[in-house]
């Protein structure tokens, strides 16, 4: 009985972390699994994208199609600044850890710098995701080389943050960081790690269309006011 009980308690202590590490690597799994699939489904999208955007502008009264082209086209410009811009940031970022820690003489820098450059695609989190992540290893082969990861990382950030990301995603996004950082909790919790790459570009776009939607409102409404003086 002893014995059942202890095995019994500590089944109790251990279940909820077993029950956590599920959770992440499954969420993981699914996060690499889209960006492999990612590739593909852009290839096959190009390929038939202008009979696909005839056909949904056919869709629509022709005295909206103008407004609707110009929709899809805020939202392309937006989607498409904000994914070359994580894009390039990621290959820098990537490009940078990989060297430092090739200089700090870690482990399999390559694989180590491909992981930050892939974890740079999440906004904010990533960063301190990667950072993580490197520690760990580091803890696990060379606890001594740990101070050095964590210099390395505060110099690469303090790059990033006060040259790169200004001027690349600046333009892209022009959000406050506490919008962002609520926006990805958000985004996390409705779609798990997809939705935090998605949740802030989603946001630029809905906030860009509604100001055009906004604007052409007001014009409308002041032509037919000015119509009916007009008349009048």
């Amino acid at each position: 009985r002893q014995v059942e009980s202890l095995v019994g308690l500590l089944f109790s202590i251990t279940r909820p972390a077993l029950l956590a590490t599920v959770t992440a690597v499954s969420a993981l799994f699914g996060f690499f699994s889209a960006l492999v699939l990612l590739p593909f489904w852009i290839f096959y999208a190009l390929r038939h994208e202008r009979q696909a955007l005839n056909w949904f502008y056919g869709l629509w009264p022709v005295q909206w199609q103008d407004d609707v082209r110009a929709i899809v086209h805020i939202i392309d410009r937006t989607f498409g600044a904000y994914i070359r811009g994580q894009l390039f940031l990621g290959v820098v970022i990537g490009t940078a850890t990989g060297l430092a820690m090739w200089a700090i003489g870690l482990a399999q820098p390559l694989v180590l710098g491909l992981i930050a450059g892939v974890l740079e695609l999440v906004p904010l989190l990533g960063p301190i995701l990667s950072f993580l992540v490197i520690a760990i290893v580091a803890l696990a082969t060379d606890a001594d080389k740990l101070l050095a990861v964590a210099i390395a990382f505060i110099v690469i950030q303090q790059l990033e943050n006060n040259l790169l990301v200004p001027r690349v995603q600046g333009r892209a996004v022009q959000f406050n960081p506490a919008i962002v950082m609520l926006l990805l909790v958000i985004g996390g919790a409705i779609w798990g790690l997809l939705g935090t790459l998605l949740v802030v570009p989603i946001a630029a776009a809905c906030r860009d269309v509604y100001r055009y939607l906004y604007h052409r409102l007001r014009e409308a409404e002041l032509a037919n006011h000015s119509n009916g003086q007009q008349l009048d």
